[in-house]
């Protein structure tokens, strides 16, 4: 079955507030339901959704993040996450991925969501110095399935996607906030709530890594643009991102 749990927000959350300069929004415009006519003509921003994780004690937490949206104040919802995407969050406590770099049309955006899969979930805690493979239920001791984390925003904080704006949305799965784990039981057992903090503030002291195949060079203006295919999940890209290097930056080629 599907879950609807609520995010958490912080009281000074700012979600998605312009953080870079004017420009062209180069790729594929994010998937929309519920508004046949929305589209870039009327002007879009990028959106640049980032997840991290905070440590719990986790030597695998694998599952499926399904979909990431944002819903319109006229209704209309749009998917940032072209597909599906299996994480392992216990590999995130030190880095930040760029899950998705895609333009969004324009206008005030009131709620959005989070839906995980747990019905191929690999999670395995650490027992005695040694990887264990974990049950995991819910908080009714049934197998989680799909749950989605549902994320309302206040008048102050709402969404305001300007045209040819880049604005971020950085997500950290808490897995210490979202697991209570019994290490007695044989096996260990792990009982899950989701516990997502949605945030215009990146992690602290975190790297942001961004995978994928590179689109093009511009040499001359020292950039680099990047087909974003977070985790090497499914065939469809989410997304471009452009890379700009100074004197210091460094490349390993081939190790």
């Amino acid at each position: 079955g599907t879950a609807a749990l609520q995010l958490l927000v912080p009281a000074a959350f700012a979600l998605l507030a312009a953080c870079g300069g004017g420009g062209g929004v180069t790729g594929s415009i994010a998937s929309v339901a519920g508004a046949s006519s929305l589209a870039c003509a009327d002007g879009c921003g990028t959106a640049l959704v980032t997840l991290t994780d905070a440590d719990g004690d986790f030597t695998s937490y694998t599952v499926d993040v399904t979909a990431v949206t944002l819903k319109r104040a006229d209704g209309a919802v749009v998917q940032v996450l072209p597909s599906k995407q299996r994480i392992d969050f216990a590999q995130l406590v030190n880095t930040s991925e760029l899950l998705a770099s895609l333009p969004v049309p324009r206008g005030e955006y009131v709620s959005g969501s989070i839906t995980v899969d747990y019905t191929n979930a690999a999670i395995a805690v650490e027992v005695g110095g040694q990887s264990k493979t974990a049950t995991v239920v819910d908080a009714n001791g049934a197998a989680p399935g799909v749950v989605q984390l549902e994320l309302q925003l206040d008048t102050a904080n709402r969404v305001r996607i300007e045209t040819g704006r880049r604005s971020r949305l950085a997500l950290d799965f808490n897995l210490a906030a979202s697991n209570t784990v019994d290490l007695a039981a044989t096996p260990p057992k792990v009982t899950v709530k989701p516990f997502v903090v949605a945030s215009l503030v990146p992690a602290e002291n975190k790297d942001l890594r961004v995978r994928g195949g590179v689109a093009s060079v511009d040499t001359a203006g020292s950039k680099y643009v990047v087909d974003v295919k977070p985790f090497r999940e499914g065939s469809a890209t989410s997304g471009q991102a452009t890379v700009i290097t100074t004197a210091q930056t460094t490349f390993e080629i081939n190790g």
